[in-house]
């Protein structure tokens, strides 16, 4: 039969183009929509020569409605966007980005590293370490 097993297309399909931008597939409507979610006025734009001249609207736009392309650190507002408008997502499994590493990890890591004994771990680290880890990014 006609229409019968057919996979379902997601409204947004993601995934991970560099270390620093993902590409977000979607119909022109959704991109305009997420171009208008994923921008803000600038600090001070009514100043702004370009402004003043209406060359500008004031806006950064951290979404390209052109390229499609947005920064990778976005995924969770990208997810927040589509379950907010009751949008399927799918997303590249590279940016599932929760891995399980515990505290007994990192500190089994840390004493593998035979640093001198003068040096001693900060609770602050310690965590700040972790996240890292589970995250895949941080600075």
């Amino acid at each position: 039969m006609i229409g019968q097993n057919l996979p379902m297309v997601p409204d947004i399909s993601v995934y991970k183009i560099n270390e620093v931008h993902i590409k977000v597939n979607c119909d022109k409507d959704i991109a305009m929509e997420l171009y208008d979610y994923f921008s803000f006025y600038a600090e001070g734009f009514k100043f702004s020569p370009l402004y003043k001249k209406k060359r500008w609207d004031g806006k950064i736009h951290l979404f390209s409605y052109i390229t499609k392309l947005i920064y990778v650190g976005l995924i969770d507002h990208i997810k927040d966007f589509a379950q907010e408008r009751n949008y399927s997502i799918e997303i590249d499994n590279e940016l599932q980005s929760i891995s399980e590493f515990s505290v007994q990890n990192a500190t089994d890591f840390i004493s593998s590293l035979n640093l001198p004994s003068h040096f001693q771990l900060r609770d602050y680290q310690l965590n700040s370490f972790i996240n890292a880890i589970n995250n895949k990014r941080m600075l």
